[in-house]
């Protein structure tokens, strides 16, 4: 019998929606005055006493328990502590846009690796066909000529590509775990781990601290803190409990396409007509592996 879906349920899909579009944007302006890594340190920080002071109140144990380990590296070391970094380095070129057009191809990357690592999935034509639209469509817009695609904006497309191949990574292994961790505990058991690998990337990086820093950058860093971090995993961890997985893929089409207009209206981020093409053929790419399930070995 199919769940029959509340208010509350749709609300939490738009709140879903709505932090996952705004938090490439995020990002870009908690960089403008601090070390890349120290943003992303301070955020998994702010994070982790919130949820901290949570679990306290709670009396609930901490979730280190031998069975939820490899939940808890799967997100801390390589969901989190590999992948995060990555996406800071390349806010410091990138616009929100391309950085969220990016890191919404994380199910194609999610297709490869189950269809050639794990070998649990085989991809059809159609899903090849999906694939090529959606690196035709980057290849359109890194090659924008309202862009000047210069060597520090090549490794930021790299280094975003990476962080997204590890996000992809990290839920793959988390689904191959045996023993279920819930929700609250996979994300405070990944944040126990991965804020102490911000911490040393911010160390080895100089440990600079700015005498002055602006107070959209430290909105930003709260905004990404209590909700990026905290509040748009607890909540899209909800949205995989109630919604259909098909339904629950729509956020990565969603939210890409509305960082866009975030871009353009808080950060004057120019929609140009390379990049709306190439947008829309990254999301024909990806509604092709939403829409057509791949066969299950």
């Amino acid at each position: 019998m199919p769940i029959q879906l509340r208010a509350v349920d749709w609300l939490i899909f738009t709140c879903v929606v709505f932090i996952w579009s705004t938090t490439p944007l995020a990002i870009v302006i908690s960089n403008q005055d601090l070390d890349p890594f120290l943003s992303l340190a301070a955020r998994m920080i702010i994070s982790l006493l919130f949820l901290g002071a949570w679990y306290v109140y709670q009396r609930r144990p901490l979730p280190f328990y031998k069975q939820a380990l490899p939940t808890h590296l799967a997100v801390g070391v390589i969901g989190i502590g590999l992948s995060m970094p990555l996406v800071y380095m390349a806010a410091q070129t990138l616009p929100s846009n391309w950085i969220a057009l990016i890191f919404g191809l994380a199910p194609l990357f999610t297709g490869l690796l189950e269809g050639f690592i794990f070998r649990t999935l085989t991809l059809t034509r159609w899903h090849w066909f999906g694939l090529a639209f959606a690196f035709y469509g980057l290849w359109i817009i890194f090659h924008d000529p309202n862009y000047d695609l210069q060597l520090s904006m090549m490794w930021a497309v790299i280094a975003m590509l990476l962080s997204t191949f590890f996000h992809a990574l990290s839920a793959s292994l988390v689904k191959r775990t045996q023993y279920q961790v819930s929700p609250v505990d996979t994300v405070m058991g990944g944040l126990l781990i991965a804020t102490p690998i911000t911490l040393l990337f911010w160390w080895l990086n100089g440990a600079s601290i700015p005498s002055d820093i602006r107070v959209n950058t430290q909105l930003s860093v709260i905004y990404l803190g209590l909700l990026g971090s905290l509040a748009g995993f607890l909540l899209y961890y909800q949205v995989l409990k109630t919604f259909s997985a098909t339904m629950s893929s729509f956020i990565t089409l969603l939210a890409p396409s509305l960082a866009l207009v975030w871009g353009s209206l808080l950060n004057h981020e120019p929609i140009t007509t390379h990049l709306m093409f190439g947008a829309l053929l990254i999301l024909m790419g990806l509604a092709v592996f939403i829409l057509i399930p791949a066969d299950k070995h």
